[in-house]
């Protein structure tokens, strides 16, 4: 919902609004809007990895801190393996409609680029966030 309402708010291009959506949800004190935002950023930055370097991406993830009682990655795996399984339900003509409709909107606001994501703002920019960013002195 962030990174729509980033859209709404004059944000055309997706790699803005995912990272306006990551922002706003990470700062949040609502531990849900908090694992969104991040569960975003983690899915944007594994999927750039593994289109560049898929080995890489898995030693990444296998070595990935597992949070504070253990499980942390592997919920984040369960929940991409959910969310997959999900949208593989709409592949097809309905996957196509929802993307020329997107693209078509995104470029009706100035967004050369269109509907791709670009994964350089994940890669680029969270690297050196830490959780202290979240509410800044």
């Amino acid at each position: 919902m962030c990174h729509e309402a980033a859209h709404r708010l004059g944000t055309a291009n997706e790699g803005e609004a995912n990272l306006s959506a990551f922002l706003a949800c990470s700062c949040s004190d609502d531990v849900r809007l908090s694992y969104s935002g991040c569960y975003s950023a983690f899915n944007h930055c594994v999927n750039a990895l593994l289109a560049e370097n898929p080995k890489r991406a898995q030693r990444v993830v296998s070595e990935a801190p597992a949070g504070e009682d253990g499980s942390g990655v592997e919920l984040v795996l369960q929940d991409r393996t959910a969310a997959r399984q999900h949208y593989q339900a709409y592949k097809g003509p309905f996957e196509d409609v929802g993307t020329t409709a997107n693209d078509t909107y995104l470029r009706s606001f100035g967004e050369k680029d269109g509907a791709p994501h670009t994964a350089w703002w994940w890669t680029t920019c969270l690297p050196g966030w830490t959780r202290s960013d979240r509410h800044p002195a």
